[in-house]
C-alpha cells in the first residue's frame, strides 16, 4: 500500500489537519483527490 502523505497533488487540502468545526453543511469545504494517485504505480 502506497503513502500519500507527502504527495505534492495532497499538499494544499485539508485533509489529515485540524479545522474549525462546521455545524451547518458548506460546500466550500468539500475537496478534490486526484484519482490517479491510487493508479499510478
Amino acid at each position: 500500500m502506497s503513502s500519500y502523505a507527502n504527495h505534492q497533488a495532497l499538499a494544499g487540502l485539508t485533509l489529515g489537519k485540524s479545522t474549525d468545526y462546521r455545524d451547518t453543511y458548506d460546500a466550500s469545504l468539500l475537496q478534490g483527490v486526484p484519482r490517479s494517485l491510487n493508479r499510478d504505480p
